[in-house]
């Protein structure tokens, strides 16, 4: 009869040939609480001044990071793996308002230059995994964002508060022109251009409807289908180098006039700036002034 090789902590179960044990039951029934009904610490919790011990012993101790083969274990062991609704309801309110660890709290200066650093150039453009890509939410969750939006919104504080730090953010010159110059960067990218202009699905507004039908000459590009550097005009005139442009009042400021223009003049070409209130206004001065300028570039041609 063959001799079969139990495992000797008592549990019935085989253990490997040559191994008194299962990996792990040598440990039951000694002071161990991690093992075994058995183990010293079943049923019994830790007090808090214990637990107040512990955290100080720890405190300031780090972990050694797991090596690459490590990492590769842990990521094959919890591939496919999914939380169920329930436990992502109960790490959902375990986190919550004053059960958050960070509740109150706010990053130093210090900390946030430290976390800036360490982002800074990376996940821009191609590098980014969402570069290209598009997230698609299922009717269901897209619902319950929009009502989760709409429930914040409708609180002042927290209106109030997501305003003001816009308006802060945008009140620092520094803010600005780190953001025109990111921004420069990307509009220079054929690819990110193109996903943009996929992504906007962008036509004429009410305004450069209105201004592009009294010149039937005029191509409206206002689309990204055309670029100077990373400026795209709203109009051009084919087969010449004059842009046009149609500022409405709401978006745009007087002092963005001399800049862009100094911008298309450096790439050969000529900006024409007119106004939504001068269109409104004096629309029979604009007319003849657009049409004066087509006339004398053909000319010139």
């Amino acid at each position: 009869m063959e001799h079969k090789n139990f495992c000797e902590c008592g549990c019935a179960k085989l253990a490997k040939a040559g191994n008194r044990f299962i990996i792990g039951h040598n440990m039951r029934g000694k002071n161990s609480h991690r093992y075994g009904k058995s183990g010293t610490m079943k049923g019994k919790h830790h007090t808090a001044e214990c637990i107040q011990k512990m955290s100080e012993t720890r405190r300031g101790k780090k972990r050694k990071p797991f090596s690459a083969e490590h990492r590769k274990k842990l990521s094959e062991a919890n591939k496919g793996k999914h939380h169920s609704a329930k436990s992502k309801r109960k790490m959902s309110i375990v986190q919550k308002g004053k059960n958050n660890g960070f509740y109150g709290k706010h990053h130093t200066a210090e900390s946030n230059k430290k976390n800036s650093d360490a982002h800074k150039g990376k996940n821009i453009g191609k590098n980014n995994p969402m570069f290209g890509k598009h997230r698609s939410f299922s009717a269901e969750t897209l619902e319950i964002m929009r009502k989760k939006g709409k429930k914040y919104w409708q609180n002042l504080e927290y209106r109030e508060t997501i305003i003001d730090a816009i308006k802060t953010r945008w009140q620092n010159p520094e803010y600005k022109q780190k953001f025109s110059k990111y921004l420069e960067v990307r509009w220079q990218d054929s690819e990110y251009r193109k996903m943009m202009k996929d992504k906007l699905c962008l036509k004429p507004n009410l305004l450069e409807k209105d201004f592009g039908s009294a010149f039937p000459e005029l191509k409206f590009v206002g689309d990204f289908s055309f670029f100077v550097g990373s400026k795209n005009p709203d109009f051009i005139l084919p087969g010449t180098n004059v842009c046009v442009d149609m500022f409405g009042d709401y978006w745009h400021k007087p002092e963005e006039v001399h800049e862009r223009q100094k911008h298309f003049k450096e790439f050969g070409y000529e900006l024409h700036i007119f106004w939504e209130h001068e269109w409104k206004q004096e629309r029979l001065r604009v007319i003849s002034q657009v049409n004066n300028l087509i006339q004398n570039v053909k000319e010139l041609k």
